[in-house]
């Protein structure tokens, strides 16, 4: 089959074929693949993100409804969601009717088509916000099986300070530091890495935690470590392995360093202890 040419406000996009239409419980439609032309740019529904030139997405042409690839990749059988952003209550997947939005709590940004809610507390998470580092457990309605993925900002583990009732995790995302305020000193982040607290919508520096510049914990390392402010400074790669946790890192984040030994560490991994 050839692929089909839309018209959406005096702009084309490509269908990439029959392979490409699918079915998804957010939307009543059937779903294509589509390609969009230079320059043209739309939002995903789930996530709010602009889906950018060359990269396909699923699109409903009836409806102007768009999502990531990425996003509508959660399976539509899952009962519950357990992720260290709210570990009181598991989340499930929430289908929101056309027209309908709601703010997520790690972007703060609109979330529209499927959400990711608790409906106790009234905290939602955008599907494409619990995707990439950091492991949180899917369970499936009609097994045991456990399905790991990850989440896109921090690591799961987060930092106890007797400043805030709450763990705070470490953010790094520049799109949200450029208008995110700190808490203690009331200046904005300017495309720095801060610590959130997701329940309470508060955001602290690095430097107004603050943490320790040089940590001797034994149960950790040997040797007293050293904070970086991005391991980039000393390491030649763009992902690391905690020594202590051993799941992946970011190396322009934040860090644990002993240079002796070359040993690397998450910060929460080495503060266990509240500071």
């Amino acid at each position: 089959m050839a692929n089909q040419i839309f018209e959406l406000n005096e702009q084309k996009l490509q269908a990439l074929g029959l392979e490409g239409t699918k079915t998804h419980f957010g939307h009543t439609h059937k779903l294509s693949l589509c390609s969009f032309n230079d320059g043209y740019t739309v939002s995903c529904n789930y996530c709010n993100q602009i889906i950018r030139d060359p990269v396909p997405a699923y699109c409903c042409i009836s409806c102007e409804f768009f999502v990531h690839i990425c996003c509508e990749e959660i399976p539509e059988k899952v009962d519950q969601i357990e992720h260290p952003f709210h570990r009181q209550h598991c989340l499930h997947i929430t289908p929101l009717s056309k027209g309908k939005s709601r703010d997520c709590k790690a972007c703060t940004k609109s979330i529209r088509g499927v959400s990711l809610s608790c409906s106790s507390c009234s905290f939602d998470l955008h599907v494409s916000c619990i995707r990439s580092i950091v492991v949180y457990n899917i369970k499936q309605r009609d097994s045991d099986e456990i399905v790991t993925t990850g989440y896109r900002y921090s690591s799961q583990r987060a930092l106890k300070h007797k400043g805030h009732k709450h763990g705070l995790f470490y953010f790094s995302d520049k799109s949200l530091s450029s208008f995110m305020q700190c808490e203690f000193c009331c200046k904005q982040f300017e495309g720095s890495n801060f610590y959130r607290c997701v329940d309470c919508d508060v955001n602290f520096h690095v430097e107004c935690i603050p943490l320790p510049r040089v940590v001797k914990n034994d149960k950790a390392h040997q040797h007293p470590l050293l904070l970086l402010s991005s391991l980039q400074l000393v390491y030649d790669s763009e992902k690391y392995c905690c020594d202590i946790c051993r799941e992946r890192g970011t190396a322009r984040h934040h860090v644990y360093y002993c240079d002796d030994c070359k040993f690397i560490a998450h910060v929460e991994c080495v503060l266990n202890e509240e500071i």
